[in-house]
């Protein structure tokens, strides 16, 4: 009996099997070589640069060599399978960092290598005009560069001007067109003072010539210095310390003023021998003055004390000719303007003793006219002599005068002189009122 497998046991079925396996193995072998002949797809080998070179670029800004390597190897990907979705979002991701790139360095003023960025850009998307010689970028990049030298230029004029204040001898010339450049960038276009180093410039400008204008002898320099600080648009940290030294200056200057003028006043004063009425208009007034300005001032010390002298003088030869009204109105007036004066006790101890002579002796009736009775001692802190009670006439003027002499009121010293101005008590009055504001 014979089963299914006697049917190969024929010598043509044998080469039929062999024959049907050898074309199998031989199809088979050649798909095999094929295959390895012909290797990956495009898509997949443009994937795989895509892949290789985003992942190779740099984190930070892109140089102009970089960005050629970068746009080469997209570019290859995009001649591989230029229906590679992975491939234009790639090239447009790449496009929107150097677009940015490109928008900060013009603003911030870093404008070295943009040109060759640019040249670069403008080669892998020449499609897009913003990269081009007349495109928008090349347009912010020309401008920001006119700012930029003009920038350096006004740098250079400030720097050009601050050696020339230090250099120069005389400085006059030099400070007033230090300020006239002052004047003309702080008045005009903000813009020219946009940046950091500028205005660093502008204000090692500034200290230069504020320093200058505070050694000046001129003060109408000093004067357009402060106006111009006053009216900057910059503020600075130490703008604010310049201005106050220069407001310093221009209040000494004008202290020094006022005191020129008081003592040149005091002289003519002295000279006149209006010494201390009528009322401000004297030398002690002035004096006096003075000495608010500058408690030191030397010459208005040497003028009061030449005052003191005089009245020490006018004293001394109103008792030699028995005037002794004028005397005890003198002597009183010194005790007023300098009590610890070391004539005073004198002068004081000859009225008194005269005084007493004159009581004891009873010389009375030899006196002249405005000394024949006794005169009344002068009262305590009073601060003007007072007049005898026999110049005191039982008239209108005299009770008047009587009602206001010991007041230290001006309306009512006032309202003697205005109704009596040319009464025998005038020049008492006025002297009471110079003596009464000398004490306030």
């Amino acid at each position: 009996m014979n089963n299914g497998n006697d049917t190969f046991k024929t010598p043509e079925r044998q080469g039929k099997f062999l024959l049907i396996t050898s074309v199998v193995v031989v199809a088979i072998i050649i798909g095999l070589i094929y295959l390895m002949a012909s290797g990956p797809s495009d898509e997949s080998v443009a994937a795989d640069l895509v892949e290789d070179t985003l992942a190779s670029m740099p984190s930070g800004e892109l140089s102009a060599i970089e960005l050629r390597a970068i746009g080469k190897k997209l570019h290859e990907a995009l001649d591989l399978a230029p229906n590679l979705d992975a491939t234009q979002d790639a090239l447009v991701a790449v496009q929107r960092q150097i677009e940015n790139q490109i928008h900060v360095a013009i603003t911030e003023g870093r404008l070295e290598n943009l040109e060759d960025l640019l040249f670069e850009a403008s080669q892998i998307w020449p499609n897009q005009t913003q990269f081009d010689e007349s495109g928008i970028y090349r347009a912010r990049l020309t401008e920001k560069q006119r700012e930029t030298e003009l920038q350096q230029r006004l740098r250079t004029r400030m720097s050009e001007m601050v050696a020339r204040l230090e250099s120069d001898p005389s400085h006059t010339q030099s400070l007033r067109q230090a300020i006239d450049l002052i004047e003309e960038l702080i008045q005009g276009d903000e813009s020219d003072l946009q940046t950091d180093l500028t205005r660093n410039s502008l204000s090692e400008l500034v200290r230069s010539t504020t320093g200058l204008a505070l050694s000046a002898q001129d003060v109408a320099d000093t004067r357009r210095m402060l106006e111009t600080l006053k009216h900057t648009m910059f503020e600075h940290e130490d703008y604010a310390q310049l201005r106050e030294a220069l407001s310093g200056k221009l209040a000494e200057a004008e202290r020094d003023r006022q005191i020129y003028q008081l003592l040149e006043e005091a002289d003519v004063h002295l000279r006149n021998d209006r010494l201390s009425m009528p009322e401000g208009r004297n030398a002690l007034f002035n004096f006096r003055q003075v000495l608010v300005l500058d408690s030191e001032n030397p010459a208005a010390l040497n003028g009061v004390k030449r005052i003191e002298a005089r009245y020490v003088a006018l004293a001394d030869q109103a008792l030699i000719e028995n005037e002794l009204t004028r005397a005890h109105r003198f002597i009183d007036t010194l005790a007023r303007i300098s009590p610890e004066q070391g004539e005073l006790a004198r002068l004081q101890d000859k009225l008194q003793s005269i005084q007493d002579s004159l009581i004891e002796g009873d010389e009375q009736d030899n006196l002249p006219t405005r000394t024949q009775a006794s005169i009344e001692p002068a009262k305590p802190n009073e601060e003007v002599a007072e007049i005898p009670v026999e110049e005191l006439l039982d008239d209108d003027e005299s009770r008047l005068w009587n009602q206001v002499r010991y007041s230290c009121k001006q309306e009512e010293l006032r309202k003697y002189i205005n109704t009596y101005p040319s009464g025998r008590y005038v020049q008492d009055a006025w002297q009471r009122i110079s003596d009464c504001l000398a004490q306030e």
